[in-house]
């Protein structure tokens, strides 16, 4: 969670910098980890590089969700409380597959296996540096 508002720097610098090299292949890491202002980042680096591809996992979060965290504290104990202030809609922003359930669906789907993770193998960052 968090401002998501902090990533418009730089998906614009990256539609400048993907006009000024037309070379240039964009991919977008996403997983089960994936949620929040996450969703946001892949929303706002669609919406600057449509040629953008996603691979990985589906998300751990919905299209649609809640997000733009602030934080109280309670007067008594200090103890920090964070909330939602605000709802995005994303999927009826910009059409993405999807699940079913709500989650996005990325272009090219990565699963990786528990033989991966037992020997560090990093298969969506592998398939990313090499396609």
């Amino acid at each position: 969670g968090g401002n998501s508002e902090i990533l418009n720097p730089f998906t614009i610098r990256l539609r400048k910098y993907i006009v000024a090299n037309t070379n240039i292949k964009v991919n977008i890491l996403v997983g089960r980890n994936t949620f929040s202002s996450g969703m946001f980042a892949i929303y706002r680096v669609k919406q600057e590089a449509p040629e953008a591809i996603s691979v990985g996992e589906s998300t751990g979060g919905a299209l649609d969700c809640y997000g733009e965290v602030k934080t109280i504290y309670l007067p008594n104990s200090q103890i920090p409380i964070g909330y939602s202030t605000k709802y995005f809609e994303f999927s009826k922003s910009f059409s993405y597959k999807n699940d079913g359930i709500g989650t996005f669906l990325p272009d090219i789907s990565i699963q990786p296996t528990i033989e991966d993770y037992k020997n560090g193998t990093d298969v969506v960052l592998n398939y990313a540096l090499t396609n």
